[in-house]
């Protein structure tokens, strides 16, 4: 029935069809079943999709270092097609760099590793506490590469808190302000970047998936200007973790950030520049040995769980219980 249609009706299943498909990988999480057997149809219909489905699916990744596993394992020819990319940050792991990295040198580095990186979109939720969770969309937005926008999802608002508290002047227009400034982007590459903050509209109930911060149906710009304080009160009072209520429930927000058209956001990994240039107590390790260290963090994780790997399930590519990573660990079995 498929091959009866004319090609460009076909062209359009296609892409709704791997628009709508997500790959998730985690320590014990792997692709839903059958996510691409309409490429093993036919040999017509494998002719018509296999160059056009790895630049439509989304690559879900349930942190930093499955983001590392899996794209340390692809050519750069594969990693160019790939454009739409999302993780969380509940990982743990030292994603091969010095244990003395911090948040903000590790997300801003870890995408230079990848060689021909070059995602249309890079969805982050940041479920973890506000500090982190700040430093990570920092280093991001200063001296991010491998993506052309970004959006950086949060259960609430205590880091747009952290944010004033830390640059005490309105946002997103600061943050707007940084992209026209080294080290982020040359100004002339950067012409066009924009830095946008969003509320949902949406007030979420325990255990509901998120995503209403992400459809433009449910959700309005959000300007910090004339909330500053009452956010500076509310939300930076604590440093502590938010609570479990405070992440299962509430408004989300959202920072979508934009680079400009001609900017430069396929960068190769210098590995002799960037320990010249470096600290060598912020160094990152050769690549071949964050591989191999990441394999062994890895590998020692799946002997000490037992449990066998569970498919991924979904209804929306980008649904995120916020509660899924706050379950505390199950303890080892004697």
């Amino acid at each position: 029935m498929l091959l009866i249609l004319p090609r460009e009706l076909r062209d359009e299943i296609y892409y709704h069809l791997f628009f709508t498909t997500r790959l998730r990988f985690g320590p014990r999480i792997i692709p839903a079943r059958h996510s691409l057997a309409i490429l093993r149809t036919c040999h017509q219909v494998h002719e018509e999709t296999k160059d056009i489905w790895i630049s439509r699916v989304l690559f879900s990744f349930d942190g930093l270092g499955d983001i590392f596993l899996k794209f340390s394992s692809l050519n750069p020819s594969v990693l160019s097609h790939i454009k739409y990319a999302s993780f969380s940050l509940t990982d743990s792991e030292s994603s091969g760099f010095s244990k003395t990295v911090s948040v903000h040198e590790k997300y801003s580095r870890i995408f230079k590793l990848f060689p021909g990186l070059c995602l249309d979109n890079l969805t982050v939720f940041a479920t973890r506490d506000c500090e982190p969770a700040y430093k990570a969309l920092s280093g991001l937005i200063l001296y991010g590469r491998g993506w052309k926008e970004l959006h950086f999802v949060s259960p609430n608002a205590r880091i747009l808190g952290l944010a004033q508290r830390c640059c005490p002047r309105p946002l997103p227009s600061t943050w707007n302000e940084f992209l026209f400034q080294p080290p982020c982007a040359n100004p002339d590459q950067n012409f066009e970047a924009s830095i946008t903050i969003f509320r949902s509209t949406v007030t979420r109930e325990v255990g509901e998936p998120t995503g209403s911060v992400l459809n433009p149906a449910t959700r309005k710009v959000f300007e910090m200007a004339t909330q500053s304080r009452m956010l500076h009160i509310n939300v930076c009072r604590r440093r502590m973790p938010p609570s479990f209520e405070e992440i299962v429930t509430g408004n989300e927000y959202l920072v979508v950030v934009k680079r400009g058209p001609d900017a430069d956001i396929i960068r190769t990994y210098d590995e002799k520049q960037e320990f010249e240039t470096t600290p060598s107590h912020f160094a990152p390790a050769p690549f071949i040995q964050c591989t191999s260290v990441y394999h062994k963090d890895v590998q020692d994780y799946l002997d000490w769980n037992v449990e066998d790997p569970v498919p991924d399930v979904y209804h929306r590519i980008y649904d995120f219980e916020w509660s899924d990573f706050r379950a505390p660990k199950a303890s080892k079995s004697t």
